[in-house]
């Protein structure tokens, strides 16, 4: 086979998978811990749906959600994930196969990846960040600190100038 040829074939081979494979919206969400939050995953409905898989970096062949054959599956989820994950739309209208991760914690955060199985193939990243949630003890203890540094200031200016009017002179 000649290098024409051969670049040829090539060609065509990458146009071929191209064709059948999409790959790439890449998406950032930013959550707060214990507030449900929702990995986005929109994919043109070409064709009933194969498999959807939604796996997180690290997380080896386990999925944070498996659905086949008009159904969950959580044989194939790992065990962290059980109970939390649900579709954000069960019928998956208009070709949303958004996820809801209920209960989220700050192990939560990193990668996930949403990859749709019809005619054609989609893959889409989630990119899922840690809000860190408000210190509630500077938030409180500041402005209770502070009250009672004047308080004991008042106090102490109090006593000072009632013990100056009492001394006989």
């Amino acid at each position: 086979m000649d290098v024409l040829t051969s670049s040829l074939y090539g060609t065509v081979l990458c146009l071929a998978v191209l064709g059948l494979t999409s790959a790439g919206v890449s998406t950032d969400v930013t959550f707060r811990v214990e507030e449900d939050v929702v990995l986005p995953c929109e994919v043109p409905k070409t064709s009933a749906l194969r498999v959807l898989e939604w796996k997180r970096d690290g997380l080896g062949s386990d999925y944070v959600f498996y659905f086949r054959d008009s159904s969950a599956s959580e044989s194939f989820q790992n065990v962290l994930y059980r109970g939390r994950v649900k579709l954000q739309d069960p019928q998956m209208t208009d070709g949303n196969m958004a996820v809801i991760l209920s209960n989220p914690s700050l192990s939560d955060a990193g990668t996930y990846t949403c990859h749709v199985v019809m005619d054609t193939e989609t893959t889409q990243t989630v990119r899922l960040k840690v809000e860190e949630p408000p210190n509630l003890g500077l938030m409180v203890g500041l402005p209770v600190g502070l009250v009672a540094v004047v308080a004991a200031a008042v106090g102490g200016f109090l006593y000072v100038h009632k013990r100056k009017n009492d001394s006989p002179v």
